[in-house]
């Protein structure tokens, strides 16, 4: 039972920890807007990684790494730990997800976790997959 606690407690101090990494993305992306006026393409349907680590499909983007450098000097880490497949955060531009089409982040929350204000865009056992609409 209190092995069950302590595993519980944390998977929320590491849900916590990715959500409030993801506000510092969007607080990134935010700040690179304003010095260039517009977000860097990706590719359509393409997510590149905006993390230290990611799942190894998905690859960086220099363009995109640029535009955050000036906000963003050091790459964020997903808390290793959790039953999800992968880690990491993720940008795409343009994405289409639940019918809104524009820039959107993605990154993977352990369950009962919630998406913080991104939306679950699947959901798995043990895991959503969150995407956040950027503006």
């Amino acid at each position: 039972v209190i092995l069950s606690h302590i595993n519980g407690v944390r998977s929320k101090a590491r849900n916590s920890s990715r959500l409030s990494d993801i506000h510092t993305l969007v607080v990134a992306f935010n700040l690179s807007l304003n010095d260039s006026n517009s977000l860097p393409v990706a590719g359509v349907g393409t997510w590149v990684c905006v993390s230290t680590v990611c799942d190894p499909f998905y690859s960086t983007n220099a363009t995109v790494d640029a535009f955050l450098a000036p906000s963003l000097p050091q790459k964020l880490t997903d808390p290793v730990g959790g039953n999800r497949p992968y880690g990491g955060y993720y940008y795409g531009n343009p994405m289409n997800i639940s019918v809104r089409t524009g820039p959107h982040l993605f990154y993977l929350v352990e369950r009962p976790g919630s998406c913080g204000a991104g939306i679950p865009f699947v959901i798995a056992t043990d895991y959503y997959y969150c995407a956040l609409r950027l503006f």
